[in-house]
């Protein structure tokens, strides 16, 4: 009679005795598997005494290096997501940051407003006048040390809001440079319809001159005292760039007279090189447009 190989016997031997334990662990009852895993947990919590201070150093150092290869990771995954952007996206999701920030500020009321700028105003008395001389004399130091990052922060600042006129994608956008010249336009036409016939029959188009008045805000059209002048006034209205708008049409109406009896040479050179005017009466016409 052939004998039996021994390999065959032992993985069947193993096979049942395999079968045994898993009915076994299926009868166990819910008291046992409790007590089973009771003993589990209380071997873990001896082997964890057992370690030393040294072990654990070392697993601690594990798990910091692990968060800290994760959070690289994610740091390199944003920034090729946003090297992936697009000029286009970008510009969009910075036109959508911007109108977000003007909605904000156009919801607040003019008494809020007022009331902002009194309590920063009263805060800054009180800190003055709790200073000492010395303190006085070493903000003035650090004040003129810093006055070029404090510039630059208010020239950022003031760039984020216009940053649309420059952007060639938004043009044709609600707050880009070719959407500000129409509504100068339409603003020309409804307070003065004889000076924009006049413009339209010269075909001198707002590009030719109140495209730099809107992106340079009138940089380029009055003495330094009368542009601080008017610039006051035009950061001061929380609807700033409407404010813009109004000034530069009382602007053109301000030259009617000659605008009506010039031809197209003398409109434009009248036009893109703004004679001197009392700028209080020409800001006293804006805040009439404005109304």
């Amino acid at each position: 009679m052939p004998k039996r190989k021994r390999g065959i016997t032992g993985d069947a031997a193993s096979r049942r005795e395999a079968i045994r334990e898993r009915e076994r662990r299926v009868v166990e009852t819910e008291e046992e598997r409790s007590r089973r895993l009771s003993t589990m947990a209380q071997r873990g919590q001896e082997r964890r005494a057992e370690e030393t201070e040294e072990q654990r150093n070392r697993g601690l150092a594990k798990k910091r290096n692990y968060r800290g290869v994760a959070s690289r990771r994610e740091e390199i995954r944003k920034h090729e997501r946003r090297v992936v952007e697009t000029e286009e996206e970008r510009s969009r999701r910075l036109s959508t940051m911007a109108q977000r920030g003007q909605d904000s500020r156009a919801e607040e009321t003019e008494e809020q407003r007022n009331s902002r700028l009194s309590d920063m105003a009263q805060r800054g008395q009180e800190r003055r006048a709790e200073e000492t001389e010395e303190q006085r004399k070493e903000n003035t130091f650090w004040g003129e040390q810093y006055a070029e990052a404090d510039t630059f922060f208010c020239f950022t600042n003031l760039m984020s809001e216009i940053r649309d006129f420059f952007i060639k994608t938004l043009d044709h956008s609600a707050s880009g440079i070719g959407a500000m010249m129409k509504r100068l336009m339409d603003m020309v036409e409804e307070h003065d319809f004889n000076i924009w016939q006049r413009l339209q029959m010269q075909d001198i188009k707002p590009q030719y001159f109140c495209f730099r008045w809107i992106t340079l805000l009138l940089s380029q059209e009055f003495p330094l005292p009368d542009l601080i002048r008017v610039w006051d006034s035009l950061f001061a209205d929380k609807n700033r760039f409407q404010f813009l708008l109004c000034v530069c049409c009382a602007m053109i109406i301000w030259l009617r007279d000659k605008i009506m009896h010039n031809d197209f040479p003398s409109n434009m050179k009248l036009l893109q090189n703004f004679p001197n005017v009392d700028i209080h009466c020409l800001l006293e016409k804006a805040v009439e447009l404005q109304r």
